[in-house]
């Protein structure tokens, strides 16, 4: 658990160091005028005439006396103070790092600071623990990405991917996508049964560096969009324009390069985070038919206004870019939220 330091100790400590500042203040003030009063006259700026008066040198020996008295006392009210506070801290400071405390007796100059910075990072590392453990109840009382899957059917994904891919049906839907131990044969069927469900929608399968699959989809006239699979896992998105190609100079496939347009960069932020919202543990073919679905609504990404401002460009002369991960519904980036 994090550390715990007593803060009346430290206040208290913190007093007696102000109060003990005052009072030598005062000692050194007192002796500078001594029992005479000032040397120098505030008024004329004259020095003054010593006075040899025996009750004002009585004065200034009491005076003297009492400070030093206030200062004893301040001082012991400091040591009472640092006192407690060790007490507690030794008592709440439990630091088991084994052998590790022996770098603190190093002599090298530049190995000083070794052990008090373990020490700091073991309390970051500590407290980043609590911090972890109450995030993780908070994120467990979230049921967005829960889902309700059969046990049998988890049981026989697992059993087919240790039997090297062999598919299965149950109820009329294939168990057998297995995300990202799926044969390149069943991604090429997969996809191009699922945009023969998507008009105006065209398909390009190519596999430049192996196993990776790469899926090129052209929208209609609107735009192009290459998808990086592991399998059926969505890895990247890029969008760009229908006059633009994903290949570099010397016909190299470029996955990595953005659109030279802003409205296609926007759109490709939107698209890398509905593979997040519909991404699924278990179910990697519903994720990307629910992508695939919510893709194809940029079909009217320059035709289709603002559900909410109703206006096709906004005062900042931007197109409703966002798209409601539900309803496919057109929104602003700024009408969106």
């Amino acid at each position: 658990m994090s550390t715990l330091i007593d803060l009346d100790a430290i206040s208290a400590g913190l007093q007696a160091v102000a109060n003990l500042r005052c009072e030598v203040n005062q000692l050194f003030y007192t002796l500078t005028n001594g029992f005479g009063g000032p040397m120098i006259d505030p008024t004329t700026y004259q020095p003054r005439a010593k006075d040899a008066d025996e009750e004002a040198e009585i004065k200034f020996i009491t005076d003297i006396k009492q400070n030093f008295d206030i200062i004893n006392n301040q001082i012991k009210k400091l040591e009472k103070s640092c006192e407690h506070l060790n007490q507690n801290t030794s008592n709440t400071i439990n630091l088991n790092i084994g052998m590790l405390g022996i770098l603190a007796q190093d002599p090298a100059h530049e190995r000083d600071g070794l052990y008090a910075n373990l020490i700091s990072c073991y309390r970051w590392f500590d407290r980043m623990h609590d911090y972890v453990s109450h995030a993780h109840h908070f994120y467990n009382m979230n049921n967005i990405y829960n889902r309700n899957v059969q046990g049998s059917d988890t049981l026989l994904r697992m059993k087919q991917m240790s039997n090297n891919y062999k598919p299965l049906k149950i109820a009329g839907r294939s168990t057998a996508l297995s995300g990202i131990n799926m044969p390149s044969n069943q991604i090429d069927i997969f996809f191009n049964s699922l945009t023969r469900n998507i008009p105006n929608l065209s398909l390009k399968i190519v596999r430049p560096f192996g196993s990776p699959t790469i899926a090129i989809f052209t929208l209609d006239k609107v735009l192009k969009s290459l998808l990086l699979l592991h399998g059926l896992i969505i890895e990247w998105v890029v969008v760009k324009g229908i006059d633009e190609d994903f290949y570099d100079e010397n016909g190299k496939l470029d996955i990595w390069s953005e659109s030279r347009y802003e409205i296609f960069k926007k759109v490709s932020i939107n698209c890398i985070s509905a593979t997040h919202h519909f991404s699924s543990p278990i179910h990697y073919d519903i994720a990307v038919k629910s992508w695939m679905n919510w893709f194809a609504s940029y079909q009217t990404l320059f035709n289709k206004p603002c559900l909410k401002c109703h206006q096709r460009i906004n005062i900042n002369y931007k197109l409703p870019t966002w798209r409601d991960y539900r309803t496919s519904d057109a929104y602003h980036e700024d009408c969106h939220f």
